[in-house]
């Protein structure tokens, strides 16, 4: 019989939500969330890459609601001015948190005016200091959204399946975010996460080799291609599966980074 797992006791305002996760999965964001109360700021985070269909807002909505259950404030923003999925994913939950707060902030408003990179960079840095984390959802082929979201952000995920017609735009996106780098104060982390991947596989080892070659930072932790990712969609998953780990990578990095 396996020893009982200790979870600690959890004391957020979401405590139904938290709860119905494994055990498992209790202990270690609650272990996580010790460490993000050490943290003197939030995480800023854009996830990206100018392909599209890479699982960028699978990201952005698993991390946003891993630490939306914590009770931090999260400002989302949605750059995809296409498909508006991060604000589609949030309306269509019954249970979303309160403190997850998802903000359209590209294309055309409700007025019909275009809302500029520039635009977008100014409404984050006007709310900046309301909220403890940001995540930018950007949208395939939109340069624009995505150097602005660089620019408010100091995380840079860039999200791909191992497969050449994604892994091509890796090196794009890398080189999009040198160029923003090179303008703005501070650093700029980039690192990939591979998604939709099968372990073991040889696309997902060529393409981990290749990144190395290349010197790209990329998450020990990929993504597997399970379906439950995508029936996660439009809901508060009950379960994070490997984005914990994902958030773990994250959190341990800014510690060194400090």
């Amino acid at each position: 019989m396996s020893a009982p797992i200790d979870v600690p006791s959890y004391t957020g305002p979401y405590t139904e939500l938290f709860e119905r996760l494994p055990e498992q999965q209790q202990a270690e964001l609650s272990e996580i969330y010790t460490k993000l109360d050490a943290l003197p700021a939030g995480l800023s985070i854009t996830v990206g890459n100018l392909k599209g269909g890479v699982s960028k807002t699978t990201t952005v909505m698993y991390l946003a609601l891993m630490l939306g259950l914590k009770g931090d404030s999260v400002l989302v923003v949605d750059s995809d001015a296409t498909n508006r999925s991060a604000l589609l994913w949030s309306a269509a939950s019954a249970e979303w948190p309160d403190n997850v707060v998802v903000k359209a902030w590209a294309g055309d408003d409700h007025t019909g005016k275009r809302i500029t990179g520039r635009d977008m960079v100014e409404r984050v840095r006007a709310v900046r200091g309301r909220y403890r984390h940001l995540l930018v959802d950007t949208g395939p082929q939109m340069r624009e959204y995505l150097a602005a979201a660089l620019k408010v952000t100091q995380d840079f995920i860039v999200c791909s399946s191992p497969y050449p017609l994604d892994t091509q735009q890796i090196m794009p996106s890398v080189d999009l975010a040198a160029e923003v780098e090179s303008m703005k104060d501070g650093p700029l982390f980039v690192t990939v996460l591979m998604s939709k991947a099968r372990k073991g596989t040889i696309s997902l080892r060529e393409a981990l080799e290749d990144l190395s070659n290349d010197e790209v930072a990329y998450f020990d932790q990929p993504i597997s291609q399970l379906e439950t990712y995508a029936l996660g969609a439009g809901s508060v998953p009950s379960d994070f599966r490997e984005y914990i780990q994902v958030l773990g990578e994250l959190v341990d990095a800014q510690e060194e980074s400090e």
